[in-house]
């Protein structure tokens, strides 16, 4: 596959890179734009509350496994 929007990619490497920097930055912006931003302390009770029972409850299961 020599085509990529009918652009001949072997001989203009540097229009493919340009399109390829353009969608990379089409879709960060997207994705930055796009989520919600969460304030700093929903982020740590967040992290205390769920992320470290959840940390608890995979070492349980770990620790359960490699014993038995």
């Amino acid at each position: 596959m020599s085509n990529f929007f009918l652009l001949n990619i072997t001989t203009n490497p540097s229009t493919f890179y340009f399109i390829k920097l353009i969608m990379m930055l089409f879709f960060l912006i997207f994705i930055r734009a796009g989520l919600p931003r969460y304030r700093y302390d929903y982020l740590t009770k967040l992290g205390w509350v769920k992320f470290l029972l959840v940390m608890i409850t995979l070492l349980t299961f770990t620790v359960v496994y490699y014993y038995f």
